[in-house]
């Protein structure tokens, strides 16, 4: 039986089909004919671009481009239609689009040709570029940063050896000087100018996440009353300081030195926006961040303390602001910083799985320290200094460095405290002093050529000696990693250091019991 029209299947309409198809695109599409007026747009060049479809449609399509591509599209579309010599028919290249509200934006453009009859037209399709570009200066933002991280970790060690020398040397120097006498003054100079290096040094580790950190549980309250004291010494009288503490915000696992480091940056560039005086807030909260605000912050969800900066200066310029973190980058005066104040607090907070977020206006900024809690103890508070310093005086010291201006400079601040200090180069020597005598104390160096500190005292051990050991290094915490740990009872002091540090450090290792002992 033959089937009547009406129950023959109906043909699709070509150009229906392809309308639907161009509508579903992702990328923009639109056709122009040889006169460079728009024929067609798809619906998404209308959102790429901003405009609805009937004020594109009959216009010259160079009144979405800025210059100076809308200067030359017009002679590159004659001359191929005079000469068939191709700019970008057939091919693609990266331009820019300018938007409805003006913003121009990268994108990538394709550019076809067909014939209709008697005439021809060009089919362009666009590909928005803003993420991918956004992507990219991100990958090369991180990779400037890494690599001025590698290199503030390969110059760390010695720079730190230097500045431990200088500073020692400095400060016995300046203990027999004459006070108020010029060769006083210029010693105490020279003490000042190895501090302030000292300090350029860990700032650029720290905003690398590359330098040596110490954590224990740490009161958050306590630390900001405790850091008050100390930046309210570099502002003003005109500038009035407000604590505001929540005793829930509780117990953060932080490097102390550091978390004092980050605030001091912090206080310094509030104190920077108000010239002419204001009110800073410190204020601290406890936060349970859920999923999305633990993603706004790129942090994991859950518990966390913070410490809100708050100034009441001029606020960060908003073409600026996006700037801010980068290392080196200061809107301040020649001279007045190095650009490294918020990098490190950043490179800080990320190392101790926190983060920072930053609000600003005219009226003030306020730049809020997010840090994990922790339910670990606080630890106990330790002895005095003063008692320490009398412990365990006249002991045997094997001490192992490998630079010779700290092996001397550590040997004689020893030795003006009583200890019986034997000094080594290599570890080959240490070993031969090691099975000479009678070591007590072992300070060692980490990193040295032939064996490492920890392997050096892996090996006095096991020849049935029990020494206490400190280690020194200023070296990063990954370089460090990879050579070895400290042991149950072992200590470490970070470079550089001054000789106060180091003979209070000592004291406290040796009044402390060996793993055994009561």
């Amino acid at each position: 039986m033959a089937l009547r029209s009406r129950d023959m299947p109906s043909q699709p309409d070509p150009r229906a089909t392809m309308d639907a198809i161009l509508e579903a695109a992702v990328d923009g599409i639109l056709t122009i004919d040889e006169r460079g007026l728009i024929e067609s747009v798809n619906r998404a060049a209308l959102a790429m671009f901003g405009y609805t479809r009937g004020e594109l449609v009959g216009r010259n399509v160079t009144f979405l481009m800025p210059s100076p591509y809308r200067d030359e599209h017009d002679g590159y579309l004659q001359r191929y239609l005079a000469t068939n010599e191709p700019h970008i028919i057939g091919s693609g290249r990266d331009v820019e689009g300018k938007r409805k509200d003006g913003s121009v934006f990268p994108l990538h453009l394709s550019v076809g040709e067909a014939r209709l009859a008697d005439r021809r037209v060009f089919t362009g399709i666009l590909h928005d570029l803003t993420e991918t570009k956004a992507l990219e200066s991100q990958l090369l933002q991180s990779q400037k940063m890494e690599a001025v991280g590698t290199l503030a970790g390969g110059v760390a060690h010695d720079f730190n050896n230097l500045l431990t020398a200088i500073l020692g040397s400095a400060e016995i120097a300046l203990g027999d000087a004459e006070p108020g006498t010029p060769i006083a003054r210029s010693l105490a100079r020279i003490e000042l100018a190895a501090k302030r290096g000292a300090g350029l040094t860990k700032q650029l580790l720290a905003f690398s996440r590359r330098q040596v950190t110490h954590r224990e549980p740490v009161d958050l309250n306590e630390a900001v009353r405790s850091v008050r004291e100390l930046f309210e010494r570099m502002i003003g009288e005109d500038i009035e300081v407000r604590l505001d503490l929540d005793p829930e915000a509780s117990v953060v696992d932080m490097d102390p030195g550091q978390f004092d480091q980050v605030v001091l940056n912090l206080v310094a560039n509030a104190r920077d926006a108000m010239p002419r005086g204001g009110k800073l807030t410190l204020l601290t909260r406890r936060e349970e961040l859920d999923a999305q605000a633990a993603e706004r912050l790129g942090l994991a969800p859950g518990s966390y303390a913070s410490l809100s900066v708050c100034d009441t200066g001029t606020g960060i310029p908003n073409e600026i602001r996006h700037k801010i973190f980068e290392p080196f980058f200061t809107s301040k005066a020649e001279g007045r910083g190095t650009g490294l104040g918020l990098a490190t607090a950043l490179g800080i907070l990320r190392s101790h799985g926190g983060a920072i977020d930053v609000q600003s206006s005219p009226a003030g900024s306020i730049f809020r320290l997010v840090i994990p809690r922790t339910e670990m103890p606080l630890a106990a508070a330790q002895e005095d200094v003063g008692e320490a310093n009398t412990v365990g005086a006249h002991v045997g010291i094997l001490l192992v460095e490998d630079d010779d201006l700290m092996r001397q400079l550590l040997v004689e601040v020893l030795e003006l405290e009583g200890h019986r200090v034997r000094a080594a180069g290599t570890t080959d020597e240490a070993l031969e002093l090691a099975a000479s005598a009678p070591v007590d104390l072992l300070v060692t160096d980490v990193v040295m050529p032939g064996l490492t500190g920890f392997d050096l005292a892996g090996r006095i051990r096991e020849r049935g000696l029990n020494p206490r050991v400190l280690f020194v290094s200023g070296y990063t915490d990954q370089i460090l990693a990879d050579r070895g740990q400290l042991g149950p009872g072992d200590a470490f002091l970070r470079k550089p250091f001054g000789n106060d540090e180091l003979v209070a450090k000592v004291a406290e290792v040796l009044s402390t019991p060996l793993s055994g002992e009561d």
